[in-house]
């Protein structure tokens, strides 16, 4: 099985690459460099090359204080996101 992780750099997506050896199958921990989540374009790329089973969504809007600020952007990255990777899948 194959499972694709985002948010590979984040504290959440850290803890699932220190315990990635233990999975026997392929698990690929994907940052923002490896693919945007917020293009759909890469996403798809991306998902094409890998064939994820699973996708884990890792990812996360962190900068708590922008969001009172960009709200779309944020609203994006916490709503948004999700749905696009679950119906790439």
């Amino acid at each position: 099985m194959r499972i694709v992780v985002t948010g590979g750099t984040g504290q959440l997506g850290k803890a699932f690459a220190s315990l990635a050896h233990l999975y026997t199958g392929q698990m690929f921990i994907l940052g923002s460099r490896d693919m945007d989540v917020t293009i759909e374009r890469q996403v798809i790329d991306v998902f094409n090359q890998i064939l994820p089973d699973v996708v884990i969504h890792a990812g996360a809007y962190t900068a708590v204080d922008a969001a009172e600020t960009a709200q779309d952007e944020a609203f994006r990255l916490i709503c948004l996101v999700p749905v696009t990777l679950l119906l790439l899948v």
